[in-house]
């Protein structure tokens, strides 16, 4: 494993100092971390994707801040929380899919370390490269409550993702509505029932047709987001 020294990041950014880095690929490098990281005082893009990463502490104590942080890559670790990411009060772009997290309280130490995150990935687009958490049911509720001014969750956007999940709670409602007043109509003697016929189908259509424009509107609405 080959250590991330100064000379080592100096190499790999093309630039003369450790100050003037502003964008870092060390994507699948295989590279033991260094103090010399927290150096770049001025990085704006890193990328440590596939290095087997089980934390970002090096020898034991945290990196220091990296407050010009906006993209960070840590995708195909073996990350098992964020507890380790440095602050990064400007962060907004974290990928952190294909890890090893169980839990979204595992993800709680981003709420102070980066404040302005505004997407988050915790498995791939395509749903592959899971973390374990991604498994579980409406883990993307759970991931929004944590965090309100999150906008982008595995590459969706959540106002259009929740506005779906809305859109699923409103026909299910209308839909039981209208069963609730077909079993009521149907209800009694066969002679009652077969008089109400016409009465009933004419409310499930009306029922119906209800649902079907909420529908059209909330998909709408949907589209807006996308």
């Amino acid at each position: 494993m080959k250590r991330l020294t100064r000379e080592v990041l100096v190499a790999r950014s093309g630039e003369f100092t450790l100050e003037s880095i502003f964008s870092l690929s060390l994507r699948k490098q295989g590279l033991k971390l260094t103090a010399a990281l927290g150096e770049c005082k001025h990085l704006k893009n890193l990328d440590l994707a596939e290095n087997g990463l089980k934390d970002l502490r090096v020898e034991g104590h945290a990196l220091p801040d990296m407050k010009h942080l906006k993209f960070l890559d840590l995708s195909q670790n073996g990350l098992t929380s964020a507890d380790s990411i440095p602050m990064c009060e400007r962060l907004e772009i974290l990928h952190l899919e294909g890890n090893r997290i169980k839990n979204p309280r595992d993800l709680l130490k981003l709420k102070t370390n980066a404040p302005r995150l505004k997407q988050l990935f915790l498995q791939a687009i395509n749903g592959t490269l899971q973390n374990p958490m991604c498994l579980k049911s409406k883990y993307a509720v759970t991931v929004k409550s944590m965090f309100p001014s999150l906008q982008v969750l595995d590459g969706m956007r959540l106002n259009y993702h929740f506005s779906l999940f809305n859109l699923g709670l409103k026909l299910e409602e209308e839909f039981q509505k209208a069963a609730e007043k077909d079993q009521d109509l149907l209800s009694g003697k066969n002679e009652a029932k077969n008089a109400r016929k016409p009465v009933v189908s004419a409310l499930l259509k009306e029922d119906y047709t209800t649902a079907i424009t909420k529908l059209e509107e909330t998909l709408k609405e949907c589209k807006a987001f996308a």
